[in-house]
């Protein structure tokens, strides 16, 4: 049969805090990961989920799982 990974205690790192990245924040909690975000602006509901905003250096370094959520710019391009 099919057995997955169990989420809860894994490190999600999101990048891109706004309402596409807030709606998978909310998700990811629901699993019970911890959150690492990133985002020019903090996100308060995402901080009230237990979210930490981390530079992208520590957050590539420590999230197991990462999802992306920002517009492609050239600020964001080959992130």
């Amino acid at each position: 049969g099919l057995l997955g990974r169990d989420m809860r205690g894994r490190t999600v790192g999101v990048l891109g805090t706004g309402k596409i990245g807030e709606a998978f924040t909310r998700i990811a909690h629901g699993f019970g990961m911890k959150l690492l975000g990133w985002d020019v602006a903090e996100n308060p509901a995402c901080v009230e989920l237990g979210m930490e905003y981390v530079d992208k250096e520590r957050l590539f370094a420590e999230a197991d799982l990462i999802s992306l959520h920002v517009p492609l710019l050239p600020s964001t391009h080959h992130i």
